[in-house]
C-alpha cells in the first residue's frame, strides 16, 4: 500500500510539474499575441498587411496534456488501468467488468496497478477526451459500451481510432458532439460486432435520413437510431 501511494504521489507530482510548465508557456503566448507580417502581401501603396493576432486556448493545452498517452505507464500497469486513469483525468466515468458500480474518483482505483480489472463500459458525459487519447483503447478486450455526450473535443479522428475496439464494442451512443461529421461516422463501419448505435443532436450531420441509410448499409444487423432534436430517444 505504501509503495502504491508513493508511486501515485510521484506520478501526480510529475503531472503537476508538466501542467505548470505548459501553463507558463500558454500564458506567455496569450499575453503576447503573435502578429505575422507577410511581405508578399502588400496593401496598395506598399503598406504591409498584417494578419490577425493569434491567441491560444489555455484549456486546450491543458486538456491535451491530460489526454497524452504514456507508453511506459501502459507497460507498467496494463492497458485497462492506464485507460481508466486517462478517463478519470478527463472527467469520464467507467465500470469494471462484473462490477455494478461506476468508477468516478481517481483515488478509488485499486492499489498496485492490478492487471486483473477490465473496463466494460464508459460514460463520457461532458468529458474533455481528445482523439490523441483514444490510443488508450488499444489492447482493451472487454469494453462493450460507450456513451459520448456533449464531448466538445470529440471529432472524426477520434471515431477513426475506435477501430481498436472493433471486436468488442457492442453499443455506442454519440450525442450533442458538435465536431462529429458524416465522414467520422463512416469510420464506425469497422466495428464488426456493433449491435446498437444511437445518434442524437449532431449539428454537422445535415441529412439525418441519408446518414441512417448509409450507416445501415455499412453496419448490417446493427440497430441505428437518429431522431430529430425534438425527439430524444436516448432514454427509451
Amino acid at each position: 500500500m505504501a509503495c502504491f501511494q508513493k508511486m501515485l504521489l510521484e506520478q501526480m507530482l510529475r503531472s503537476a510539474l508538466s501542467i505548470a510548465r505548459s501553463q507558463a508557456r500558454c500564458l506567455r503566448a496569450c499575453t503576447a499575441p503573435i502578429v505575422l507580417l507577410c511581405p508578399s502581401r502588400l496593401m496598395p501603396g506598399g503598406a504591409p498587411q498584417f494578419q490577425q493576432p493569434q491567441r491560444r486556448n489555455i484549456w486546450g493545452w491543458l486538456n491535451a496534456i491530460f489526454n497524452k498517452v504514456d507508453a511506459s505507464r501502459i507497460d507498467s500497469v496494463g492497458p485497462d488501468r492506464a485507460c481508466a486513469e486517462w478517463l478519470l483525468r478527463c472527467g469520464a466515468h467507467f465500470r469494471w467488468r462484473s462490477q455494478p458500480g461506476w468508477q468516478t474518483d481517481y483515488n478509488s482505483l485499486p492499489p498496485g496497478g492490478s492487471k486483473k480489472n477490465y473496463i466494460e463500459e464508459i460514460n463520457a458525459d461532458n468529458a474533455a477526451i481528445m482523439h490523441i487519447g483514444f490510443h488508450h483503447f488499444k489492447g482493451l478486450s472487454s469494453l462493450r459500451r460507450i456513451r459520448f455526450h456533449y464531448c466538445g473535443y470529440l471529432d472524426d479522428t477520434g471515431l477513426r481510432y475506435l477501430e481498436y475496439l472493433s471486436h468488442s464494442l457492442e453499443s455506442l451512443e454519440i450525442s450533442s458532439c458538435g465536431n462529429v461529421t458524416m465522414d467520422g461516422l463512416r469510420h464506425l463501419a469497422k466495428l464488426k460486432v456493433l449491435k446498437d448505435l444511437r445518434l442524437f443532436d449532431l449539428p454537422e450531420v445535415e441529412d439525418r435520413a441519408a446518414c441512417v441509410r448509409e450507416l445501415k448499409q455499412l453496419l448490417p444487423g446493427c440497430r441505428i437510431s437518429f431522431p430529430p432534436p425534438h425527439q430524444d430517444e436516448r432514454t427509451k
